[in-house]
């Protein structure tokens, strides 16, 4: 307790600018606040959202990405077993991703890519959704 309840600390007080974003983090971390429901919270919210920018890349390609609630839970996970907390979460999202990025470029006929639980935590293929002919 430092004057309020520290359970009351969330992501977005700290994105608003109630405390240094830096020095936050390393307190919120050390004393273990920043579990999975807040990493949750940074990989979705935010407008520059680590998925929010993957989808936007994707969608270059006229590809939807869509990551399963597991999916974003698994990855959470990861980044608070390994102690990196919310630094951390863009390099498991980019091992996730690295290898589906370059192979679905050459996939002309993919319309969406569903990223589960499986692979992100088994490196298992994403689900495909072929684009249906209208000819």
């Amino acid at each position: 307790y430092i004057g309020f309840p520290i359970s009351t600390i969330t992501f977005a007080g700290r994105m608003r600018g109630n405390w240094s974003s830096k020095i936050a983090d390393v307190l919120l971390i050390a004393i273990g606040i920043i579990g999975q429901p807040v990493l949750v919270e940074i990989l979705k919210e935010p407008r520059n959202a680590i998925i929010k920018q993957y989808q936007t890349m994707f969608n270059m390609d006229d590809v939807e990405l869509v990551f399963t609630e597991d999916a974003v839970e698994a990855i959470a996970e990861k980044a608070e077993v390994q102690k990196t907390g919310a630094r951390g979460l863009r390099s498991i999202i980019e091992n996730v991703m690295l290898e589906i990025m370059f192979d679905l470029p050459s996939e002309k006929d993919i319309e969406k890519c569903v990223i589960t639980k499986d692979v992100v935590l088994n490196g298992g293929d994403p689900d495909k959704i072929i684009k249906k002919n209208l000819a």
